[in-house]
């Protein structure tokens, strides 16, 4: 044997140990391979019948690339036609996205008329079309509102898939027509990241240019699997190509580790990229937010509860709750808000592995040093099989292996780690470096900071757009948060995200305050300079209204009406302090 470098190997291993022959004569060879692939994907997933007391995050099963999701701002443009009693409705604009201004659907978005508390999830939606339909009948007695149509349920699948040095090749063979060449033939992928849809274009393009045959690839967006065509017979060399098991592009397009040949098309066995488990919260990437930029998660009650959907607000969410799994590994999950611009958010995560083949080119995605535990486990499913006496004795080796792994884990997590599982008794000597508002650190104890003695200090953040700014005059207004009554706005901070520039604008002006005062807190702060650290501006106020009051964001234009603009953010930052 070759140390357990194979899956072949290791079948070979786990038929020794149950006392059957390794020359293929075995009635259990089938099983062994069977029972290899449950012990694998139980120690991959992690929490398992083989030990319940070891649930790890294993670090050599995380996948190099995190899972990314581009959160969508909402789509307000326009009107919302309805008819009391009728699950159809119709937008005076069809959908669009912001940012390219391209025809988009809206399916699966939830949609909301202003004044009203009643939400609708769409159920139907083509892009470009005006007309949609919701999942019930509309109960509200309005002819024609305002929206909001917002997106907070994604489904957790990568949106991109990546090309590197592991799996830029494709083997193959064509053997269907006299002339054409049998020999080994291999596309080259070029490296970097891919929609599924754009990687089977390059896939065929790939495969029209290596081969004589002509080649098709498709990716199915309803089943999420490859599909791999040609006019003759050609085969998929996933055991024996000369890149088998090195650098194979057929496990990431989810194909077996084996030869296919002999058939003119090809569907994927799996969906590519299955989410075995996700590991870590989401996060986000913006500037100077308090909460790490991290999206944490919670229970669907509790989300309710803390967050109705008749109340979700246009901000960057901090929390998300899952409302679905499939048998693929599809997470559907619900944020608790919706940015105000398109957000990436990243997201680590296991993928879950293919199925392990009995060749040379399978591998499993434990260490070496480990592979003794997958061993024991299969092993002992064999002998109980044959109702051997071993059985308890080989599967406690199993359940004492995964003990040692998950031993091994933390050790290194401790000796690479900053106090990781220790007990720390003088917090003092500690010395964490604590997160401040407004991005600044300071270096000390475990005092919690509060501007107020009773009070909860909280930083509310929210980013306004050029988009928001827009009317046929030269002046506009937005609200960028409403203050509850019975807090306080202690302190406020904003930053130019992005320079406003417009159309005919010569200058420009942007104050923020309150409806009855515009420029109570910031006056006279100039949108149109360079984005630099210095471009911002900042109040301490003290500001505590009798009732709840919109803070809203003003902008004078000269030269050219608000619509003109063409872009532009600023961040903005409210220092809030709940009275006790």
């Amino acid at each position: 044997m070759a140390q357990f470098r194979t899956t072949a190997d290791i079948i070979n291993e786990i038929l020794q140990k149950s006392g059957e022959p390794t020359n293929g004569n075995s009635p259990y060879t089938t099983r062994a391979i069977t029972y290899a692939n449950k012990v694998h994907h139980a120690i991959v997933g992690g929490g398992s019948f083989l030990n319940i007391n070891v649930d790890e995050p294993w670090v050599w099963a995380r996948s190099h690339f995190p899972i990314v999701l581009e959160l969508q701002p909402a789509f307000t443009t326009g009107t919302l036609n309805v008819q009391t009693g009728s699950n159809n409705i119709s937008f005076s604009q069809a959908p669009t996205n912001p940012y390219t201004g391209s025809a988009s659907s809206v399916e699966g978005w939830h949609i909301q008329a202003s004044g009203l508390s009643t939400v609708y999830k769409i159920m139907q939606h083509t892009a470009g079309s005006t007309s949609a339909q919701i999942d019930s009948s509309f109960v509200d007695t309005i002819a024609q509102a305002s929206f909001r149509c917002f997106q907070i349920d994604y489904p957790v699948f990568p949106v991109y898939m990546y090309v590197d040095g592991s799996n830029d090749k494709f083997d193959f063979v064509e053997n269907g027509t006299a002339g054409n060449t049998t020999s080994n033939l291999t596309g080259v992928l070029q490296h970097g990241s891919y929609t599924p849809v754009n990687l089977a274009s390059s896939l065929a393009a790939i495969l029209n240019s290596t081969g004589t045959a002509s080649y098709g690839a498709s990716y199915d967006t309803v089943a999420n699997t490859f599909f791999i065509t040609a006019n003759q017979t050609f085969g998929l060399l996933g055991a024996s190509g000369p890149n088998a098991g090195k650098r194979s592009a057929l496990p990431s397009l989810g194909y077996d580790v084996l030869d296919q040949t002999g058939a003119m098309s090809y569907s994927g066995t799996y969906m590519p990229n299955q989410v075995g488990r996700l590991i870590e919260p989401f996060k986000m990437f913006m500037q100077n937010w308090t909460k790490e930029n991290f999206c944490y998660s919670t229970d669907p009650i509790k989300m309710q509860e803390d967050f109705p959907l008749s109340r979700i607000s246009q901000r960057f969410p901090d929390r998300f709750c899952r409302i679905s799994e499939d048998n693929n590994g599809v997470i559907w999950v619900r944020f608790n808000a919706y940015p105000i611009q398109l957000t990436k958010m990243v997201c680590d995560w296991i993928p879950q592995p293919i199925d392990l083949q009995n060749n040379t080119a399978s591998f499993t995605k434990l260490p070496r040093a480990d592979v003794d535990t997958l061993i024991h486990g299969a092993s002992a499913m064999v002998l109980f099989d044959k109702s051997d006496s071993k059985y308890s004795g080989v599967a406690k080796f199993c359940s004492d292996g995964l003990d040692a792994m998950k031993k091994k884990n933390h050790g290194m997590l401790f000796r690479t780690g900053l106090n990781f599982g220790q007990i720390v008794p003088r917090l003092d000597l500690n010395r964490p470096m604590r997160h401040m508002d407004y991005g600044y650190t300071v270096d000390g104890g475990s005092t919690a900071v509060s501007t107020l003695a009773g009070g909860i200090t909280t930083n509310v953040p929210a980013v306004v757009s050029y988009l928001n700014l827009q009317s046929s005059g030269t002046t506009a207004t937005y609200v960028a948060t409403t203050l509850p009554n019975n807090v306080t706005l202690f302190a406020l901070l904003i930053q130019l995200g992005t320079s406003f520039t417009g159309t005919g604008i010569a200058s420009m002006t942007l104050n923020v305050g309150t409806a009855a005062n515009p420029t109570q807190f910031i006056n006279g702060f100039n949108p149109a300079q360079g984005t630099s650290a210095s471009a911002q501006a900042s109040t301490l106020c003290m500001y505590f209204p009798a009732v709840s009051t919109p803070i809203q964001v003003q902008i004078i234009t000269v030269g050219g009406n608000t619509n003109a603009l063409k872009q532009g953010s600023l961040n903005m930052f409210f220092q809030e302090t709940v009275n006790p």
